[in-house]
């Protein structure tokens, strides 16, 4: 009986943790991809086209990162001129 409230326990910790990243990770990406729309002076459609399409080329090139690192990546390239 002690196991199962101590297994309760941890996934109710685990799912705390979980949860509570997620709209952060959601506002760091929506803050990347409105850098990207001002770094290159387009509308949000054509931009969101442009991300989708980096993003795949990336994700064919670096497999397995996280969303927030492919943004980062392309706002990286282009304040490079990339």
């Amino acid at each position: 009986m002690i196991w199962f409230f101590l297994i309760v326990i941890a996934i109710a910790i685990a799912s705390y943790f979980f949860l509570a990243r997620g709209p952060k990770e959601k506002r760091k990406q929506q803050q990347l991809k409105s850098a990207i729309q001002q770094k290159m002076r387009i509308n949000e459609k054509r931009s969101e086209e442009y991300i989708g399409d980096m993003k795949k080329r990336l994700e064919k090139k670096y497999p397995g990162r996280s969303e927030e690192w492919y943004l980062e990546k392309i706002l990286s390239d282009l304040e490079r001129g990339r």
